[in-house]
């Protein structure tokens, strides 16, 4: 028989909730014997003591308790946990949490009147400051008098007519089998209860594993994680069960729903809000909430909480956005991108990624080059003048923002300066360059360690952190980001150390992105092979690189290194950049057009109002569906009109659109050439038929043409306005055709190609490649003095990409 020892207050909830765990515990193991020792706490001796009168609070119930499990005189202690403080002390842990019971207050009132029933100025007997200002801030008019003492005591009291009513925790009064006494169980709405009410947690020495083991059993995973959650959320507040603070969490399907009321001492404020998190992180769920509350005026004060009007205050999001493959930003980073008032971004940032930002949002360039750069002072103060300002300011960083980014020292200044702040992590190219490069950093055959250093430490620095000896002599991958500048002293200082001269070494240049370079050798050799690097640079140094034979992927898509020119509008652009990055080419997008609302509706309008008229109407583009369809919403018109119409669709686009709208085009043609597309609807006979075409301001004739010769009555509607672009990086684009650093030019419509050449004018394209949707596209192309070398047969995005494909492979039509 093992006997352990239960430390316990005497009172008779207290000695009820330890019999629940001695039964418990002797239920699950027979061979041992559980022994109560009762022990009188301060909170039991100061018969007067009331909460906010100058003593001190934390653990008023439970640090005799504690003291005794520190000294070795008892192994356990059950305690409520309401009553535990936020912070334990050091060597003591709560080793399991019961499942909780009803953990509502409730109302035990003289003459069985609910709350809402009893007279005005009725005095209710509570000395919790959270349940005074709830109940004061619910009905004004009720007067609260202080009630200390066991429930016993507070019963008698109100049996003796000194007050009307108390309020009393329901979870003591069902361990105690007194649920008949109670009046009223008061709901959340008027009454949320203290963080962790209704539970019984039961607390060890830190170290003992034994004890721990034996109480797992009891620990309910449920409870544990909401009482988690609120006890966070305390402790981020700076409070505890004495603060008129009340904090309630729930778990349902793997999510903690978490609310807190916090009522001002001077009762100017309550404040109820609610957030839910995952289950498995409760504790940044509960801080989280407590954040959010601060930065909403409310602050502790000694034993209370004053509401103080914030200031107008901004937010600072400290967000990765990954290697330079854009694809590899967080949607949390993408998230905060989007909703960015300001960003301020470095060199290294795909800039791809602020397509993403809202209108009106100010972009910063923060640069990292010698000479262009802003000091990282300047940078510190920009984001607490924005922030102060009351903006969202995103600090966009290369890579990840505290992996050698100096991540720490802006969120340190940020702090220092009371200004809120998040971190979005992001993908370190000291994980992402080698796997593009095919080199898993760890492997089991060669390297179970990795170790990530600088190569570009702090000059000012009196001693270098980085040893080199000790990296020499450590087995593993060696990866060094920022030394490509360094490479010769890094190589010399390795090698001098012991490392040998043979081992296997890589150099990644500009890696995940379209512009990858790869040197690979041994590190001997590495200084002299490795001359023609650039940076952004990261260096592998270990027998994993060995594996590049095998596993290099990126550089073997069929686009790889080659530069692809688009030139369609921004909002049509995004399929044809996806298919083509896929592929491995990097983009350059310069948008010929631009898609813009008309000034006058009138036509269009008119003819939604005739629908009914038209035998066909025929959409020959995305745009036109999206366009036709705000108009119709602004006419509050839907899908129903169109019943008495058969739909036409030039483009499995233009179908995607209309089904998204809910119809079902009824003509799709095979082929999207101007014959083809002609053919297709003959064979419709629409002879005498009337037919609606609802298209761009300026579009090719040959559909209305083709049409009328067929015998039909044709209306053409313009549905939206197609113009010249401004572009403003046309400078940039004729210096890159001249010096044929674009591999392929790309025309998706008639109106691309013209806009081209008025944007950049007739300049040689230095052998880049043509390649056009469709004939029409192509004839245009040819008039304008281009050589189209690429057509596909099939007229849409993906038969393109193809052929682009299609045609860079076969060696016979390579580009010189």
């Amino acid at each position: 028989m093992r006997n352990i020892i239960l430390g316990t207050r005497a009172s008779k909830l207290a000695l009820a909730q330890v019999e629940e765990i001695k039964r418990a515990l002797e239920k699950l193991d027979p061979d041992l014997e559980v022994i109560l020792k009762r022990i009188k706490t301060r909170g039991d001796i100061l018969k007067d003591w009331m909460p906010g009168r100058g003593l001190e609070e934390k653990g008023l119930f439970v640090k005799e308790i504690e003291d005794a499990l520190l000294d070795c005189k008892i192994d356990l202690a059950v305690h409520s946990m309401k009553d535990v403080p936020v912070e334990l002390p050091p060597g003591l842990a709560i080793a399991a949490i019961t499942k909780r019971v009803d953990p509502r207050d409730v109302l035990i009132s003289r003459d069985g009147l609910l709350l809402d029933e009893l007279p005005r100025n009725a005095r209710i007997g509570t000395s919790s400051p959270r349940r005074k200002l709830q109940l004061v801030f619910y009905q004004e008019h009720l007067q609260i008098v202080p009630l200390r003492g066991n429930l016993d005591t507070r019963l008698r009291k109100l049996r003796e007519k000194e007050i009307d009513a108390i309020v009393v925790a329901a979870a003591g009064l069902v361990r105690l089998g007194w649920q008949n006494r109670i009046t009223q169980y008061l709901p959340y709405q008027i009454m949320l209860p203290a963080g962790g009410q209704g539970a019984l947690g039961i607390e060890i020495r830190q170290a003992d594993e034994d004890i721990k083991r034996i109480l797992q059993p009891l620990n309910h995973d449920d409870s544990r994680i909401a009482i988690t959650a609120e006890r966070c959320f305390l402790r981020g507040m700076g409070g505890g069960c004495q603060m008129p603070v009340a904090v309630f969490g729930q778990v349902q399907e793997g999510e903690v729903t978490l609310k807190a009321v916090i009522v001002a001492s001077n009762r100017e404020r309550i404040l109820s809000e609610e957030m839910k998190g995952s289950s498995r992180n409760p504790e940044e769920l509960g801080m989280e909430l407590a954040n959010k509350v601060r930065t909403m005026g409310f602050k502790k004060d000694s034993s209370s909480f004053v509401f103080e009007n914030p200031r107008l205050s901004g937010r600072v999001y400290l967000v990765g956005a990954g290697p330079g493959d854009p694809g590899l930003i967080s949607l949390k980073g993408i998230e905060c991108i989007s909703k960015a008032d300001v960003i301020i971004y470095d060199r290294l940032v795909n800039k791809r990624l602020l397509g993403y930002v809202k209108d009106k949002c100010k972009l910063v360039y923060m640069g990292k080059l010698p000479g262009e750069s802003l000091s990282q002072a300047q940078i510190n103060e920009m984001m607490v003048r924005e922030a102060r300002k009351g903006k969202t300011v995103v600090r966009l960083k290369g890579g990840d923002p505290f992996l050698f980014g100096r991540g720490g020292e802006e969120v340190e200044f940020l702090a220092q300066n009371n200004i809120g702040f998040e971190i979005v992590p992001g993908i370190s190219s000291a994980l992402a360059a080698p796997m593009y490069a095919g080199i898993p950093v760890t492997y089991r055959k060669f390297s179970s360690c990795l170790t990530i250093v600088t190569g570009h430490e702090d000059p000012s620095k009196e001693r270098p952190v980085v040893n080199w000896a000790n990296l020499a002599r450590q087995e593993g991958t060696l990866v060094i980001l920022m030394g490509l500048a360094n490479l010769s002293q890094i190589v010399k200082k390795l090698i001098s150390a012991g490392k040998s001269k043979n081992t296997p070494c890589a150099v990644i240049s500009w890696g995940t992105t379209p512009n990858q370079k790869v040197v690979e050798g041994l590190l001997g050799e590495m200084v002299e092979k490795a001359k023609g690097a650039r940076p952004p640079g990261v260096i592998v140094i270990g027998e994993v690189v060995g594996l590049r034979g095998k596993l290099n992927w990126f550089e073997k898509k069929p686009l790889f290194g080659k530069r692809v020119l688009i030139t369609r509008p921004v909002v049509q652009a995004k399929s044809l950049v996806g298919l083509l990055e896929e592929r491995g080419s990097e983009v350059v997008e310069f948008p010929t057009i631009e898609i813009s609302s008309l000034s006058n509706y009138r036509k269009l309008d008119l003819a939604i109002e005739k629908l009914a008229d038209y035998d066909w109407i025929i959409f020959s583009s995305p745009n036109g569906v999206d366009h036709f369809w705000k108009r119709m919403n602004v006419a509050g018109k839907d899908a129903r009109i169109l019943s008495k119409s058969k739909i036409g669709a030039i483009g499995p686009k233009t179908a995607a659109n209309l089904r998204h709208m809910g119809i079902i085009a009824d003509f799709l043609p095979d082929e999207y050439s101007s014959e083809g597309i002609i053919e297709g609807i003959e064979k419709l006979g629409i002879k005498g038929k009337r037919i609606l075409l609802p298209r761009a301001d300026i579009a090719p004739s040959f559909l209305p043409e083709g049409l009328r010769k067929l015998g039909a009555r044709v209306e053409e509607v313009a549905a939206y306005r197609t113009e010249l672009s401004s572009g403003g990086n046309s400078a940039i684009i004729r210096d890159s055709l001249r010096k044929g650093k674009i591999d392929i030019i790309i025309f998706t419509s008639s109106s691309t190609v013209n806009n081209f050449i008025k944007l950049v004018g007739d300049i040689d394209l230095a052998g880049a490649r043509v390649a056009c949707i469709g004939p029409i596209t192509a004839r245009e192309a040819e008039k304008s003095g281009m050589k189209p070398d690429i057509i596909p047969e099939e007229h849409t995005m993906e038969g393109l990409v193809e052929e682009i494909i299609n045609v860079l492979s076969n060696p016979t039509t390579r580009k010189a």
